[in-house]
């Protein structure tokens, strides 16, 4: 017979159904190595699963009953609460009084409203810290404090509801309503609480002067 034209003797029958062994050895190769990857997928998937699982676990949750963005609605919050505060400072022996430091004042707080932009907080005799614009306000589900959403280089500014609870943490002050709590973080890594209690009720709290503290009063002032 013949030998067509298109066929050498040493070339494979199409029809035959034979695979070479290099055809065969890869097809398996790249086989397993997809069954690899996808087990590898699913795993590295279920793994990220569980991180976020646990890390949400670790981490809690601080869950807002309701905030204010606007400018309206902010000065409409802010409206409700008293416009000025003075800070009361606990002193050993003396308990919460308005403390005033040599060469200062004690410090106070004053809620600020001007016409098309936010309100301000302004804070006398506080340091550096002095004009505060707030953008937003939230109201906490797990205390239902006020939290004022300062920055985090100005600490935590909070606003407390006055319970029972909360007295019993201030050994007898006579506190009334409703107090702010500011934590600010200090240059050495402590953490500094200011109280500040609605400036109508500042005649319920003694003034002790850091002079009469001191049997030789204040130093001579810096720079005099």
């Amino acid at each position: 017979m013949p030998t067509s034209p298109y066929l050498s003797p040493k070339s494979k029958n199409p029809a035959s159904g034979k695979v070479s062994g290099p055809e065969l050895v890869f097809t398996l190769f790249g086989t397993a190595f997809l069954f690899f990857g996808i087990i590898f997928f699913f795993a590295y998937r279920q793994k990220i699963s569980d991180d976020q699982s646990l890390l949400q676990e670790k981490t809690p949750r601080i869950e807002l009953i309701d905030s204010a963005i606007t400018r309206e609605e902010i000065v409409g919050w802010l409206k409700k609460i008293p416009t000025d505060w003075t800070r009361i400072t606990y002193i050993e022996g003396q308990g919460y009084v308005r403390f005033i430091p040599c060469y200062s004042s004690n410090e106070v707080i004053h809620f600020e409203f001007q016409s098309n932009s936010l309100p301000k907080l302004i804070c006398e005799f506080c340091d550096s810290i002095t004009n505060i614009p707030l953008n937003k306000l939230s109201h906490l589900k797990v205390d239902s404090s006020l939290d004022f959403n300062l920055s985090a280089s100005l600490g935590n500014l909070r606003l407390f509801r006055v319970t029972e609870e909360l007295q019993a943490h201030f050994q007898g002050a006579p506190l009334q309503n409703q107090i702010l709590v500011w934590e600010r973080n200090l240059e050495d890594g402590k953490m500094d609480s200011l109280v500040f209690i609605e400036k109508n009720q500042e005649i319920e709290f003694e003034v002790l002067k850091a002079e009469d503290e001191n049997p030789e009063g204040c130093a001579p002032e810096p720079n005099k």
